[in-house]
């Protein structure tokens, strides 16, 4: 399979580990723990293997979930649901926008 950006990594995200690919050998791929300095090593390897950031904003959004999952057909919009799944950054990003909307 070739490989379309190089400066992407996959991120699969669980509740007692994480696992994360820059390729598709074995030494690209590694699993990490959950704690604070396991996110940190996991930080740390992504920026040695050139990983800076998403490509954009959007795939940020989606990748949190947090961007509605739009079925169109023949130009007419079906659904627009936000996908189901979580994770806590997503929840405190939800957290902070709803303390900030019920600011007076």
């Amino acid at each position: 399979m070739e490989v379309v950006n190089p400066q992407a990594a996959g991120i699969d995200l669980g509740s007692r580990s994480h696992w994360v690919a820059v390729g598709q050998s074995e030494p690209d791929v590694r699993e990490y723990g959950v704690f604070n300095q396991d996110l940190f090593a996991m930080a740390d390897w992504l920026k040695e293997k050139g990983i800076k950031k998403f490509k954009t904003a959007k795939h940020f959004a989606s990748w949190l979930r947090l961007a509605p999952n739009n079925k169109v057909s023949g130009g007419k919009l079906l659904s627009s649901k936000v996908p189901k799944g979580s994770n806590r950054l997503k929840i405190a990003l939800r957290n902070a926008a709803n303390a900030i909307g019920n600011l007076k």
